[in-house]
């Protein structure tokens, strides 16, 4: 269970916490105390071979904290399955001032660790979705790439709604081994009448719900953006002003077909 406690000030501790459901008996690990009082540093997990753990975890970009906003946080326990004893904090700058962790390891691709997180690397006020990578098994982390890419909408977007804007949201889920699947809105809900759009990324490139090759990663769209927008993937439902999309879940069932959860904001 990852979380972020409080104590009614900028102080916030990273903690993991286990809980065994046959006996009810809880532990506790402070991964990082003081870090930043805010939920959206809650730390990831991912397994690795062998049993043991990696958590990593970032700020909520440029709010008050010790910590570096531009990089990345990651621990990994010392014996296999249990969050008692942690290796030492480890640190990857990434460019720019980032949040929400998301760990996959693909198996297909010798057992590369993705981390699929939010990035202001890149045009100034950017907060698209990027990613890093790991090819030693979280020993390091590295920049990999930019996902997709949506810049703040003009006023002559009838979607827009002029506060705020510019950063899509998205939900991943990994399917056998070499694929990522993903959801994603255009933008926040408050800035923009989003849709919900579907795709998945293998292999280092992005394709529509039917298999249609988008883009690979690095390589300029038509329009001349760095990564292809949410609105060229496969919509999932349409978005009015009346029925705004937020992404709120994203899973795989056993035939390996993705479902998502969503919430519409009405009226």
């Amino acid at each position: 269970v990852a979380g972020v406690t409080r104590d009614g000030s900028t102080k916030g501790d990273v903690k993991a916490t286990s809980y065994d459901l046959a006996t009810g008996e809880r532990t506790s690990f402070t991964l990082a105390p003081e870090f930043q009082s805010d939920d959206h540093d809650a730390p990831a997990f991912l397994e690795l071979p062998g049993g043991r753990i990696l958590a990593g975890f970032m700020t909520h970009g440029g709010r008050a904290t010790k910590a570096d906003t531009r990089a990345m946080y990651w621990r990994v326990t010392r014996n296999p399955h249990d969050i008692s004893e942690w290796g030492e904090t480890q640190k990857a700058d990434v460019g720019g001032d980032i949040s929400y962790v998301n760990l996959f390891r693909l198996s297909a691709e010798g057992g590369r660790i993705y981390n699929f997180h939010r990035n202001g690397r890149g045009s100034a006020g950017e907060r698209n979705p990027h990613f890093m990578v790991s090819d030693d098994n979280a020993v390091s982390f590295r920049y990999g790439g930019r996902l997709l890419y949506w810049p703040r909408p003009g006023a002559e977007d009838p979607k827009f709604t002029g506060i705020d804007g510019g950063r899509p949201y998205l939900k991943y889920a990994a399917s056998g081994g070499d694929t990522i699947h993903f959801i994603a809105s255009e933008d926040h809900p408050r800035a923009y009448d989003n849709s919900i759009w579907h795709g998945y990324f293998r292999q280092g490139k992005i394709y529509s719900s039917d298999g249609t090759l988008i883009a690979a990663v690095g390589d300029p769209t038509a329009a001349g953006d760095p990564a292809p927008r949410p609105t060229a993937l496969t919509r999932v439902f349409a978005g009015t002003a009346d029925g705004v999309a937020w992404p709120i879940d994203l899973h795989v069932d056993p035939q390996g077909n993705p479902y998502c959860l969503f919430s519409i904001q009405r009226d």
